[in-house]
């Protein structure tokens, strides 16, 4: 995958463009929705989990992933220490990897969440921020990116999840975001200037998950890209009770 960040509000206007290759984890649980779901733990596409849609928590999500200084970063976190950074309320996030150039290596984590969150995160996504298009423009770009995620599976427990489809166009899972302002400080993982950059939009392939059962799961996933890149990312995670 690729984001996109360019013209700046307040701030000299400039372009941006960083090759990004974000992977992310799934997590599965349970039975504990609709019969007819192939992953039950999984809140259905269509649904509104505490009030928001699935592409209204992605733009969230974009703004918790990308927005953090590096130091604090959950998408450059190679231990699991920044698994805590951002999180608030009902609804946690999890992160995948970062490059702007070659694909990262292999990335295995260690985390502990409480008992009772859901978790939202992408199997694979992309963005496009303020490059001087109205928000259609950005959404285009961001899907243009978005797209080049193919071939992706993800295990938890030895489990795979089902229905993800292989790739953006015929997933079930696919979340456009509503229109979100990206805010870099100056410490920030693009390098970029310091600014708003606006219209941000996103495009990708996400999950909603109940809340896990206490207690220890293993996650890997897997995917490759049409760009050339790959990814590889397991999960320790440790649910508390």
């Amino acid at each position: 995958m690729r984001i996109t960040a360019g013209k700046q509000r307040n701030v000299p206007a400039t372009k941006l463009a960083v090759a990004v290759i974000t992977l992310f984890v799934v997590f599965l649980l349970a039975p504990s929705a609709t019969a007819k779901n192939s992953n039950p733990g999984i809140l259905p596409p269509n649904s509104a989990p505490h009030g928001l849609t699935y592409g209204e928590w992605s733009a969230r999500w974009f703004k918790w992933a990308y927005e953090p200084s590096p130091t604090q970063n959950p998408v450059l976190d190679t231990t699991g220490d920044n698994c805590t950074t951002g999180q608030s309320g009902h609804v946690w996030f999890l992160a995948g990897t970062f490059s702007t150039g070659n694909p990262p290596p292999p990335v295995t984590r260690t985390c502990s969440t409480p008992s009772g969150q859901m978790l939202f995160f992408p199997v694979g996504n992309g963005f496009c921020a303020g490059d001087g298009f109205d928000f259609a423009g950005e959404r285009a770009c961001a899907t243009q990116f978005a797209a080049t995620l193919v071939n992706y599976a993800v295990e938890v427990d030895g489990v795979p999840i089902q229905g993800l489809g292989s790739n953006l166009f015929d997933s079930p899972y696919r979340a456009l975001s509503p229109e979100w302002d990206l805010v870099l400080g100056q410490d920030n993982i693009f390098g970029a200037p310091a600014g708003t950059y606006t219209p941000g939009a996103g495009d990708g392939v996400y999950v909603m998950l109940a809340p896990l059962t206490p207690g220890e799961h293993l996650i890997h996933i897997h995917a490759d890209f049409t760009t050339g890149g790959q990814i590889d990312a397991t999960y320790h995670l440790t649910v508390g009770k």
